[in-house]
């Protein structure tokens, strides 16, 4: 009988996760002498989230659920309103996320009602399909003291499972700190967030879980690290090395 609850949970973190590993690397006012296909322009471009074609972030997760991960994440395609990015794991699970710009900032997991993800893993594959995406995931230029929120519905499809999840995500930018990660030591400002997801399994019954997300986001460097905790479970992401073409 646990089994079910245990997808279930792999699945939510299979849609939620990726939030602590995309924040891509120099600002485009940064990056001179770029064309216009490679580097994001308004309103795609943003202090902390700069974009560009083939950037790619390599980090170190930890969790107390699995091993010892490294995470990939790619950008492969900026458009004039959005981008794609590609994140993959050490245990050969892999998925797709696009981010639509939007008035104000950045919204993750949104792609006008389609397939916002997949999750391919060696036990098979989870789509996800968001029905509405509102709010930011991150604004334009946050500042200590900002606060926002995004509120994501979606279908969660995998291992033989169908869960319609609701996800409320409120974030507040709380100030510049010091942190160190195997990429170095940096400047950074922290981000704390609060989520509540509620899931509706196909058999009608339901689940509330809770989280708790920190971020650590470096302007003109993007996310160096990451410690959040969803349905008991741990996950530290720091930042090993990056590339930027």
């Amino acid at each position: 009988m646990k089994r079910p609850l245990a997808l279930t949970v792999l699945l939510i973190c299979a849609a939620c996760g990726a939030q602590n590993a995309q924040q891509p690397n120099q600002s485009p006012a940064q990056l001179g002498g770029q064309t216009p296909a490679q580097v994001a322009k308004a309103p795609c471009d943003n202090t902390y989230v700069p974009v560009k074609s083939g950037a790619k972030w390599t980090y170190r997760n930890t969790n107390t659920a699995t091993k010892t991960l490294t995470q990939v994440a790619t950008i492969t395609n900026v458009g004039d309103r959005s981008f794609t990015e590609t994140v993959s794991l050490g245990d050969s699970t892999t998925w797709t996320e696009t981010w639509s710009c939007v008035d104000g900032g950045l919204l993750q997991l949104q792609n006008n009602g389609g397939p916002a993800g997949a999750a391919i893993g060696p036990h098979g594959k989870a789509t996800i399909t968001t029905k509405s995406n509102t709010g930011l995931t991150i604004p334009t230029d946050p500042k200590p003291g900002d606060t926002w929120s995004q509120v994501t519905e979606g279908v969660i499809k995998g291992g033989g499972l169908t869960l319609t999840q609701k996800t409320t995500l409120t974030s507040r930018a709380v100030g510049m700190e010091a942190v160190t990660v195997p990429a170095g030591t940096f400047q950074a400002l922290r981000i704390d967030g609060q989520s509540k997801i509620d899931v509706t399994n196909q058999d009608g019954s339901k689940l509330q879980f809770t989280g708790t997300t920190s971020v650590w986001v470096v302007a003109g460097k993007g996310l160096v690290k990451s410690v959040s905790t969803i349905a008991s479970v741990e996950t530290t992401s720091e930042l090993e090395s990056l590339q930027v073409p």
